[in-house]
């Protein structure tokens, strides 16, 4: 009884995410800060049927890597390979959506809590417990298809008053920082998720952002209107995203997670 109440309650409980973001956004650019934290975290305190606290694992509205689906299912390529690693596990587990600053925040935070996708650099190393790599991936700068930007290079980018932003705590803004960006043209916060970073480019309030080239890619394959509204204009690095844990897991629960083969790539990377 106490299993199909649980059921009953997960099923409901995405039905409900993908409802609010089928209401306020299209699919494609489903904007996960719409998302009630208190809701996303209701699980973590939460006990399973023998008394022990699940594990709770926590993403963000990355397309094509994590995002959710018109029933509100969280999907993508990086759900699928984790939940296909987790169920071999055979942890019990809830998967949630939720901005990015909130998940990172509580995956310090709290017991027992993993985040995906995590890139790894130099600076997050000793903070989290890192156990498997998902994948590498690019990032660019991009602006709107204007005249003004066709000609763009660092040192440009560097000597205009132009105002970039990127994602808070994000290994975007990390970018921008080492580029010698002054952190008074560089705007960050719980609210700069990808959606909402996509409309400021295109409405004029940012002149520039930071994409990952395969999450662009997916969203103008959705709205080929971008095709003719942004441009991408240079590369600014390479990461390695992983699936890592918090400071606080339980060490039997880190010793299953480390003994369950994983279905992906595997490696040490890390962008420093």
């Amino acid at each position: 009884m106490i299993g199909t109440i649980k059921s009953a309650t997960l099923v409901l409980f995405f039905w409900c995410i993908g409802l609010v973001i089928l209401i306020q956004a299209p699919a494609a650019f489903a904007d996960a800060n719409l998302l009630d934290d208190a809701n996303a975290f209701a699980e973590a305190n939460a006990f399973s049927e023998d008394g022990k606290k699940p594990l709770l694992v926590l993403t963000n509205f990355v397309p094509p890597y994590a995002m959710s689906n018109d029933r509100g299912r969280v999907t993508g390529m990086d759900v699928e390979l984790v939940r296909a690693w987790l169920d071999a596990s055979e942890i019990d587990y809830t998967m949630s959506m939720t901005s990015w600053s909130a998940a990172y925040e509580q995956t310090l935070d709290r017991d027992n809590v993993l985040l995906f996708p995590l890139d790894r650099v130099r600076e997050r190393e000793d903070d989290f417990t890192w156990l498997n790599r998902l994948r590498a991936q690019q990032y660019y700068i991009y602006s709107r298809r204007e005249p003004v930007f066709d000609q763009l290079t660092r040192d440009a980018m560097l000597k205009q008053n132009w105002k970039v932003a990127c994602a808070q705590q994000s290994v975007q803004c990390r970018f921008l920082t080492r580029m010698g960006l002054p952190d008074s043209r560089i705007l960050s916060g719980p609210s700069m998720a990808i959606p909402r970073r996509m409309q400021m480019l295109k409405a004029g309030d940012i002149d520039l952002t930071i994409f990952d080239d395969a999450v662009f890619g997916f969203l103008q394959a959705q709205d080929d209107r971008l095709t003719d509204q942004l441009s991408r204009r240079f590369h600014v690095g390479e990461t390695h995203s992983w699936i890592a844990g918090g400071g606080s897991l339980d060490p039997a629960l880190l010793a299953r997670l480390r003994a369950t083969p994983w279905p992906g790539v595997g490696g040490e990377s890390r962008s420093d």
